[in-house]
């Protein structure tokens, strides 16, 4: 069987793809086009596709079990308000150097993004860049107190990593760049319905004081 394979949003710098584009190729070549649409959390695309998969230990789970569809829509409607709005204030926050959020005029296929994605769900996952260096990336994330640094997304609290020094690190820094990390980056995974945005937002706030007042 021949098929295009794609994500719905990339992982880790959370490039979108034109679903509508490929679905055309892959119509014009009778193969089938499928998608991972995990990123999409199952409820935020609106897309044209053959069929989706996703990791069900992500946002279909819960607490890090399955519970299925009953509650994924009010995930979504809970999760993409607080990704919008921890998105909107790291963009205008003096220490960021740049945000990505398919919600943001800013976003370079934030166009594209209103296409494929439900209205106002545009996802609780999102990276950004830290004005320093890679001590100051890794000194931010090592200092925060509410938000946990783990390698995971679909988790029942915030959850950020520093792809350089982590995930990525065995990588070269050629291979970084072609996966989209740079020594800058951290990526954000807002949580599950029990954590309130504006205990998110100060404990950024909090941790970009200890490390820039030091």
């Amino acid at each position: 069987m021949k098929a295009i394979f794609v994500e719905a949003i990339a992982n880790p710098d959370y490039v979108l793809f034109d679903i509508l584009a490929l679905s055309k190729v892959a119509h014009d070549h009778k193969i089938s086009l499928i998608v991972n649409n995990t990123f999409g959390m199952g409820v935020a695309s609106n897309i044209y596709r053959n069929a989706s998969v996703h990791s069900a230990t992500k946002w279909i789970g819960g607490h890090e079990m399955i519970i299925s569809g009953k509650t994924l829509s009010l995930h979504g409607e809970r999760h993409s308000p607080n990704g919008f709005a921890l998105a909107k204030w790291l963009d205008m926050h003096p220490h960021i150097a740049w945000v990505l959020y398919p919600g943001l005029e800013s976003h370079p296929l934030h166009e594209m993004a209103k296409r494929q994605m439900q209205p106002s769900h545009f996802g609780r996952m999102l990276s950004f860049g830290i004005k320093g260096d890679i001590q100051t990336a890794s000194q931010f994330v090592d200092n925060l107190k509410l938000v946990s640094n783990l390698p995971n997304v679909g988790d029942v609290k915030t959850l950020v990593i520093h792809p350089d020094s982590t995930s990525h690190s065995r990588l070269t820094a050629e291979e970084q760049l072609k996966s989209g990390v740079t020594p800058d980056l951290i990526c954000v995974c807002l949580p599950k319905l029990i954590e309130a945005i504006n205990n998110i937002i100060a404990d950024f706030q909090g941790t970009f004081n200890v490390v820039f007042d030091a």
